[in-house]
């Protein structure tokens, strides 16, 4: 049961963990960038 579990979950995660790592170079990067402007602005 616990094998059946784990398989399943990774039949869920793989595609969704090749998905995100496809977004990061583009997404993540801008959200990064964005997230240390709005940081440094913040600590003015």
């Amino acid at each position: 049961m616990v094998q059946l579990l784990t398989d399943f979950a990774l039949l869920l995660f793989v595609p969704l963990f090749l998905g995100v790592l496809g977004l990061l170079p583009t997404y993540g990067g801008t959200v990064v960038i964005g997230g240390l402007v709005g940081y440094l602005l913040a600590r003015e």
